[in-house]
């Protein structure tokens, strides 16, 4: 038999497995797993089974923090906010660390909910974010602008990357 995210939730669901198994069966076809469908429906039953132990909150943060997928990483935050949102709520540092290192799509999610727990800390880090995307052409009256002024520049600068690789670059003048 085929092993796959449905059938593990089945079986959970007919009480064959307990919510440990199937969450250990679920966490190893996210690590072994090559197709990424597969790693995403587990992340989604993780959610639905609703395990709430350290050790799960740790293997999501893992995932979150280092993941090469921007869809993984982003299916692991919404679960690590729906099981774990006090645990996160109260440990905004790995939120903030995040949206440093962090340049996909999924820096939106975590703007949005960071600026819902602490409004102030996510302002600084906005700064921050919009100094590393400037380099050396930043200049302090950022730091004066307002929240959603801040908000608006990050999430335009992700609208703008994203469109990048749409667009035709030649290197050479045709003419």
């Amino acid at each position: 038999m085929n092993v796959t995210p449905q059938n593990i939730y089945s079986d959970y669901r007919k009480k064959l497995l307990n919510k440990i198994s199937a969450s250990d069966s679920f966490l190893f076809l996210i690590e072994n797993s090559k197709s990424e469908q597969i790693r995403l429906e587990s992340i989604y039953f993780l959610n639905e089974i609703g395990l709430q132990n350290r050790y799960m909150f740790k293997f999501l943060e893992n995932l979150l923090i280092s993941d090469l997928n921007e869809s993984i990483r982003r299916a692991a935050f919404d679960v690590i906010v729906k099981l774990f949102h006090r645990k996160i709520k109260s440990s905004s540092i790995l939120v903030k660390h995040i949206i440093t290192n962090e340049n996909g799509q999924i820096l939106i999610n975590l703007i949005e909910f960071l600026s819902r727990v602490d409004k102030l800390a996510c302002k600084k880090v906005l700064v921050n974010k919009i100094k590393l995307f400037q380099n050396e052409k930043y200049n302090d009256s950022f730091e004066k602008l307002s929240f959603n002024a801040l908000k608006n520049i990050v999430f335009n600068y992700i609208f703008n990357k994203s469109l990048e690789p749409f667009f035709f670059r030649s290197q050479k003048n045709p003419f």
